[in-house]
């Protein structure tokens, strides 16, 4: 997995579905049901380079992770 910054200051980060799915431990079908609710919040998106975070701080905070 690597990621890249963005001149927008978001992150893209170099993985696919199932590999995001492998490394957490969760099914590919949780995943991607979490990554669509992330999608329409607009906290991501996902092209043919990888996933974008846009917003790095609202990510987490959906996600329930304190940094």
């Amino acid at each position: 997995m690597r990621f890249y910054p963005n001149a927008d200051v978001s992150f893209i980060v170099d993985i696919r579905e199932d590999e995001l799915a492998n490394q957490t431990g969760l099914a590919r079908e949780t995943v991607n049901r979490e990554i669509s609710g992330l999608k329409h919040l607009g906290i991501i998106s996902i092209n043919y380079k990888g996933l974008t975070v846009h917003n790095l701080k609202r990510l987490n905070q959906e996600l329930g992770v304190n940094i």
